[in-house]
């Protein structure tokens, strides 16, 4: 008796996308199947490493996930510079989390800088806004007039 893995037909897809700077190409999605499941259809491509960069020393992560970061926590742009040289992300995911007027309350024009300054020094670039919708479609366009590094 042979066994045959059971499978479920997904008929949707992932659109690929391709995130590049300075000549470095990374190009994510393309899948017509879940996640890693590589017998019901397509991965054309590897997984990438993503890694989240806040804009600010989070103070509700535990110590643990503080660790690897210690010598750098404080500072953005050495916190993502380290994910990249260090930990090999292929991407940043930069988290301008501080511009929640629930926590920080920072403007759109001081939370633009930082992106921009990362988009100058770092692999393919990310930025997420910190979830509040007022504040983060002003920072979002504040940051797009300065010249979007995505």
């Amino acid at each position: 008796m042979s066994f045959k893995i059971p499978t479920l037909a997904y008929t949707g897809s992932i659109r690929s996308i391709t995130l590049e700077k300075n000549g470095k190409k990374v190009t994510v999605g393309g899948e017509n199947s879940y996640p890693f499941y590589s017998f019901e259809g397509e991965m054309h491509h590897l997984p990438k490493v993503a890694i989240q960069v806040p804009d600010f020393t989070p103070d509700d992560w535990s110590e643990v996930c503080l660790e690897p970061y210690k010598d750098v926590l404080g500072n953005p742009v050495a916190w993502a510079k380290k994910a990249q040289d260090v930990y090999k992300a292929d991407i940043i995911f930069l988290w301008l989390k501080s511009t929640d007027p629930n926590g920080l309350n920072r403007s759109a024009d001081e939370a633009a800088g930082l992106p921009a300054d990362l988009g100058r020094r770092i692999c393919p670039l990310r930025r997420h806004r910190a979830g509040n919708v007022r504040t983060s479609h002003r920072a979002g366009c504040a940051f797009s007039a300065g010249g979007d590094s995505r």
